[in-house]
């Protein structure tokens, strides 16, 4: 089973000597997205494709490039000391030079052809007996330099037989060139580039340079070749690249040359490649790094700058540069060193598998993004192109719901496994039941509030403090005959507070206080129903809606209860005006607090159930979650770690995937909500 969750610690353990293609576990290595799936004729995808090329235009960056998010061999803990241990690469023992071509220029150099001139090199087709091969020659200041690091990856190569897989040239080994021979018969530029070269180095002698395999067809990586096979054809061979030890040097798409038709790719021009342990360059962590550039490179430029046909220039932005910085906040319950795991499955097994017993919050290096960093894309959003994704917003089509990447917490395929299997908590106790209030308690009623709730609510004082009392009892309404009955609803909220106040999280303030419950004297309810009256007599309710009733009984026939919560002041219920990136943190980690006292909410689905409680004279704005009559607690056959997993994933990809997204284009106000605190 696959998940977004980020191995890429365990992955640099064994990088490149074991392969991540060997390890199901990770979802991202095959990323794909509906934008790609698009019908080229369809009116909506050419209006979307066109908006975001008119935008890549003037903003130089592609909407789109978030696209294929998230790296999963970017590092996961990039400032932690194990990205810098040394982790030994295995010895490739003596390592056999190149052959050397003797007489090469009296045979070969009769007639060739100029495949490419730069200030750096020049590349003749040639051919050596009936075969047709390509010719490196090197130029510059830095030739020799340039010479060697491509040698010593050759040399590598040959002695893992590289190029047997196709993911680099063969090399036949090198030779020396007379440079008055090559001005005598090669091509304008090159010539102007060898001219340039023996006056530069004062050099009349030989070049040396190394002999190629021809590659027929093959054209350099573009916008207008790359595909979505093609981009692991890619990845592939640079894996390949880095089993014989070899960094590349330079993961550029002019340094991959591919066969559209076939969906090869090869990886060329090793100049700047590196195979020396010694200086540091060569390690686990560069390789899997370069990786990762190379990842970067297909997934988040080329693919998506060749759905909108964007040819990115010099001056583009890098889109890793439109992020800030994440919300930094500590766990409610401390760190917890987070070791780095000698396999995948001890890996999910320590962070994913120990969830919700373990804070996920908690972990030191924190868990890769789950809280993610903002995006800063919309600062280079034109008028024209929010209209345009309006306008396909509005014929459901919604480009932005991978905005945020994945949730860490994501599992594929998407089955519903857990329901299935919900998985059992090992270390639940149970908690001592919730505290009784005496009925003979004198409770004064102050305010009906909520009147159209499921159950009655009224804030009340009992003795000096105001309390919120939740009532349950046999309902009249007829819209509700359907529903689970109000003493079933009771105990679950009632045994759901039981369980939050014994581990904490009342204390911890992501829940109400709760005094306890009490069972409805004849008082209570004679002074809730007078209460009730008034409000439905008022005219204040919508279409002369009923309001919650309120009985002495259940429907069993036995007597009704409430609960006793706190009441909390100025709170407002989150909705997609006063949802930023930090109050969807705090939301977050207060439901995976929640989660950790064995507790399912089972209703997030209503946006009331979560409270915003802004700050005050510079005190930070805190969340808690409310209302429990649909939670889970153990004993429930529904209820394991998968499903609270289940749950913690479903509001996070609705926060990531949807809200925030959203109001990327449907902002009304100047500066976006999901941007406020940075």
């Amino acid at each position: 089973m696959a998940t977004g969750f980020n191995i890429s610690s365990v992955i640099l353990r064994g990088y490149p000597d074991t392969s991540p293609w060997d390890i199901s576990s990770i979802y991202w290595l095959w990323p794909n997205d509906f934008l790609l799936d698009l019908k080229p004729c369809d009116p909506f995808p050419v209006m979307l494709k066109e908006g975001a090329l008119k935008q890549a235009q003037v903003a130089k960056v592609n909407p789109f490039h978030f696209m294929c998010m998230n790296n999963p061999f970017a590092l996961d803990r990039p400032s932690s000391d194990f990205a810098h241990a040394p982790l030994p690469l295995s010895d490739l023992g003596d390592v056999p030079p190149l052959r050397k071509h003797a007489n090469f220029e009296a045979t070969t150099l009769e007639s060739c052809d100029e495949v490419l001139a730069t200030d750096e090199c020049i590349i003749y087709r040639i051919r050596l007996g009936e075969k047709s091969r390509l010719l490196k020659l090197y130029l510059g200041p830095n030739a020799d330099e340039h010479f060697n690091a491509e040698c010593s990856a050759y040399e590598r190569f040959l002695l893992h037989d590289t190029s047997s897989s196709g993911s680099v040239l063969r090399c036949w080994g090198w030779a020396e060139v007379s440079l008055h021979q090559l001005l005598s018969g090669t091509g304008a530029q090159g010539a102007i580039n060898l001219h340039r070269y023996s006056i530069d180095t004062s050099s009349t002698g030989l070049l040396k340079g190394l002999v190629l395999d021809d590659l027929p067809g093959a054209e350099a990586l573009s916008i207008h070749n790359i595909s979505p096979d093609l981009t692991q054809s890619i990845l592939r061979s640079l894996y390949s690249v880095h089993t014989a030890y070899v960094l590349q040097g330079s993961p550029i798409r002019q340094s991959v040359l591919v066969s559209p038709a076939d969906k090869k790719a090869a990886w060329v021009d090793f100049s700047r490649s590196s195979c020396d342990r010694s200086s540091g360059a060569l390690s686990r962590q560069t390789l899997l790094a370069e990786l990762a550039e190379a990842w970067h490179l297909v997934y988040q430029r080329l693919l998506p700058d060749s759905l909108i046909g964007w040819e990115a220039g010099s001056d583009a932005i890098d889109p890793r540069t439109l992020t800030g910085n994440p919300v930094q906040q500590t766990s409610l319950r401390g760190p917890r060193a987070r070791p780095v795991s000698l396999t995948v499955q001890d890996e999910i097994e320590m962070v994913l598998s120990s969830y919700p017993e373990v804070d996920i919050y908690s972990w030191d290096p924190p868990v890769s993004n789950l809280t993610p960093a903002p995006r800063l894309d919309h600062r280079l959003d034109t008028d024209d192109f929010v209209r345009v994704m309006r306008g396909v917003n509005a014929n459901g089509l919604y480009p932005f719901f991978r905005w945020y990447g994945m949730c860490p917490l994501t599992a594929a395929p998407f089955t519903p496994y857990h329901e299935v299997n919900p998985g059992e908590f090992r270390h639940y106790v149970a908690p001592p039941p919730l505290a009784k209030i005496p009925s003979d308690t004198v409770v004064d009623l102050l305010e009906h509030i909520r009147p159209l709730a499921d159950h009655p609510l009224f804030k009340v004082r009992i003795g000096q403090q105001t309390w919120l009392m939740k009532m349950f009892s046999k309902d009249r309404r007829p819209q509700n005959k359907d529903f689970e009955s109000a003493k079933k609803r009771y105990e679950r909220e009632r045994d759901a507070y039981a369980h939050l106040t014994h581990y904490g999280a009342c204390t911890a303030e992501v829940v109400p206080q709760c005094l306890g419950w009490i069972e409805l004297s004849h008082k209570h309810v004679y002074d809730a129903i007078d209460m009730i009256r008034r409000t439905r007599d008022s005219g204040t309710l919508p279409g002369g809606a009923e309001p919650a009733w309120v009985s002495p009984i259940f429907e069993d026939g036995s007597v009704a209860c409430a609960l006793i919560i706190e009441y909390i002041e100025d709170a407002e219920p989150m909705s997609y005006d006063n949802l930023t990136m930090a109050r969807m943190d705090l939301i977050l980690r207060a439901l995976a607090r929640v989660h950790n006292c064995y507790v399912q909410h089972g209703d997030l689905e209503n946006w009331n159930n979560v409270l915003i409680i802004r700050g005050r004279d510079g005190s930070p704005d805190r969340a808690m979650v409310i209302d429990f009559d649909h939670a889970l607690t153990p004993g429930s056959p529904h209820l394991g770690p998968r499903t609270v997993q289940a749950e913690f994933r479903t509001l996070w990809n609705f926060f990531c995937g949807e809200v925030l997204p959203m109001q990327r284009i449907f902002c009304k106000e100047p500066k976006h909500p999901h941007a406020v605190e940075f």
